[in-house]
């Protein structure tokens, strides 16, 4: 179940580039350099908000759902603060190179778990709201690993 839960989770690009800054953060305040010299993940940052403001324009403006405010500045802060920590820390060199990589091994990923980005993004059910989230995890669809498991350590459902 567990392993499921994160399986599931890893199945959108922003959550991978989200765990390798917060890994190459780590790494940088503990001045590692093998990390923080090979691995520059700015242009994936760049290209996670990207998405994500598209993403917000065709939930919004497009299918129309309406997003709890403070669940929507969450998403936003949750997709700024990495774009934040690579523009202000991390160097520009090899980011083309990590891009490319990481979006390899994300789709790669997506063929083994029989995902496609276009179903994880597009047809697949999003919670607009703290309560939705809950919901969402008490009936353990979609499996939002993190968050769901975050609350089941709050005991919040």
């Amino acid at each position: 179940m567990f392993l499921n839960n994160i399986l599931m989770f890893l199945k959108y690009y922003s959550n991978w580039v989200s765990i390798i800054v917060f890994i190459w953060f780590i790494a940088y305040i503990l001045n590692i350099k093998q990390i923080t010299n090979n691995i520059h993940p700015f242009n994936a940052t760049i290209l996670t908000n990207i998405g994500f403001m598209i993403l917000l324009y065709y939930y919004i403006i497009i299918k129309k759902y309406k997003f709890e405010i403070s669940f929507l500045i969450s998403l936003i802060i949750i997709h700024i603060v990495p774009l934040y920590i690579a523009y202000k820390y991390s160097g520009r060199k090899y980011g083309n190179e990590f891009l490319i990589i990481s979006l390899l091994i994300y789709c790669i990923y997506m063929i083994i778990i029989n995902k496609d980005p276009y179903d994880a993004y597009f047809k697949d059910i999003i919670p607009t709201s703290w309560e939705s989230l809950v919901k969402i995890c008490r009936l353990n669809k979609e499996n939002f690993s993190l968050l769901c498991n975050i609350f089941k350590l709050l005991n919040i459902y």
